[in-house]
């Protein structure tokens, strides 16, 4: 092999690789920092990379912590001597309440006012607001629509101390026993000495046609009258009554003659969904001066 004839060769081959190349050229400044800007760019998606591939370090568990508090958060105190702020009870017949008045004892702070509301399920069928007296207790009735079959019911206290709303309530069963109930009845007298007597009651909103008469000892009528159960808003549990289907009652009944001996109201209905029939007879007070409360 002629060595002259290779080294001639490659010379021939470096002139024209410079021929179409070019000259030499020199590399600028700003050249050498796009450069260097494209290489720290392509490290940073290397460490990307990198980081994707790196398998991460587990945290520690997290731990419960103590708590120092017996009380739940939102659990009121009872305070120093572990009394309750508000407290009600159906001071009798536990283990039922038949008629249209259930008895509520109620102790509280002195002079405070309570709100009382008896619920049968959802339905308030009776409510009353009254001021506990300087004892901090309070005793009276609470009217009500009662159903004619006893259901669970509830007797609920309410009240507020300072801004926070106190509340307490009582369960037992209530029950009407009959399918008019009186709340009150009694004898009026007028300013001239004329007599009516004032009943309010309830009873099925399917009693269109009830009948009312007053007799005296000797069993004469001195007065009569004819209503209808309806269903008025101002009476308190109204709303409650209505879901129910029971409704009030109220009437006058002006006397004629002059009675002797007691008073007997008698009040009859008819339900107009059965035609069914019955009567309710109830002794009256004396005399009073107003009416009815």
């Amino acid at each position: 092999m002629d060595v002259s004839v290779v080294g001639r060769e490659r010379v021939e081959e470096q002139a024209i690789l410079e021929e179409l190349a070019g000259p030499e050229k020199s590399v600028r400044g700003g050249d050498r920092r796009w450069m260097l800007a494209i290489a720290g760019i392509a490290a940073i998606v290397c460490m990307g990379f990198a980081g994707d591939l790196v398998w991460p370090t587990p945290h520690e568990p997290a731990r419960m912590l103590p708590n120092d508090d017996p009380l739940a958060p939102n659990k009121p105190s009872a305070g120093p001597d572990d009394a309750p702020a508000l407290a009600v009870d159906v001071t009798r017949g536990k283990a039922g309440v038949t008629g249209a008045l259930v008895p509520v004892q109620v102790r509280a702070a002195p002079n405070d006012r309570v709100h009382l509301a008896i619920t049968v399920g959802t339905a308030v069928v009776g409510w009353r607001d009254v001021k506990v007296g300087a004892d901090g207790s309070w005793q009276g009735e609470v009217q009500v629509f009662a159903p004619r079959v006893a259901l669970p019911a509830a007797v609920h206290a309410s009240t507020s101390t300072g801004s926070a709303a106190v509340e307490a309530s009582d369960p037992f069963t209530l029950g009407g026993g009959s399918p008019i109930l009186v709340w009150k009845a009694s004898v009026v007298t007028g300013r001239r000495g004329a007599m009516t007597v004032a009943y309010r009651a309830s009873g099925p909103l399917t009693f269109t046609r009830i009948d009312a008469w007053v007799s005296d000892g000797r069993g004469r009528r001195l007065g009569a009258s004819r209503t209808a159960s309806r269903v008025n808003e101002w009476q308190a549990g109204s709303a409650g009554a209505r879901e129910l289907g029971i409704a009030s009652i109220v009437d006058v009944i002006s006397i004629r003659g002059k009675p002797r001996g007691g008073l007997v109201l008698t009040i009859a209905w008819r339900d107009a969904s059965t035609a069914s029939t019955g009567t309710l007879v109830v002794p009256l007070e004396s005399a009073g001066s107003a009416q009815p409360d």
